[in-house]
């Protein structure tokens, strides 16, 4: 099946995203982020098959871009800089929306499928707390935003 560039960056940025979370220890660091890590970087490198040499150069060029741009924002050094567990939730709130609208499909025992349920136990102490959850959801949606605005994920819409 043929992907176009921006349909390999769009199906590789949840796993960009989920890698980075886990690289700053958004789950606390523990070992299920180890295995989760090497999960996430199959699922990092899955959009990229089937391209060779410099194409496969240039598309991983573009997603660390996007991915860079669209986690400014999140990631700045400024005093409004949030911590790696928030960003973690924020992330798993782009995905489950990805998901809820058919966007993305998560197989069992698929490599982003399994380190998101290794991971998740260690997020959910977070979502407990109402007010970083409901400030999360609303990352997500500028995320979201964002993204959309970039041109990726046009058929994606911020919750209303």
């Amino acid at each position: 099946m043929y992907l176009s560039d921006r349909q390999r960056v769009e199906l590789a940025l949840p796993a960009r995203f989920l890698w980075s979370i886990i690289q700053c220890g958004a789950d606390g660091g523990h070992e299920a982020s180890q295995n989760a890590l090497k999960l996430i970087q199959t699922a990092c490198i899955e959009p990229l098959d089937g391209l060779h040499g410099q194409d496969k150069l240039r598309i991983a060029r573009r997603i660390d871009r996007v991915f860079s741009e669209a986690m400014e924002p999140l990631t700045s050094t400024d005093s409004h800089s949030i911590s790696a567990g928030k960003a973690g939730l924020i992330v798993y709130y782009f995905i489950v929306d990805l998901v809820d609208r058919n966007i993305l499909e998560l197989y069992a025992d698929t490599p982003m499928a399994d380190a998101i349920t290794q991971i998740l136990p260690e997020l959910s102490s977070l979502i407990a707390i109402k007010s970083v959850d409901k400030s999360a959801q609303k990352q997500a949606e500028k995320l979201f935003t964002r993204l959309r605005n970039m041109g990726f994920y046009a058929t994606l819409r911020a919750a209303e």
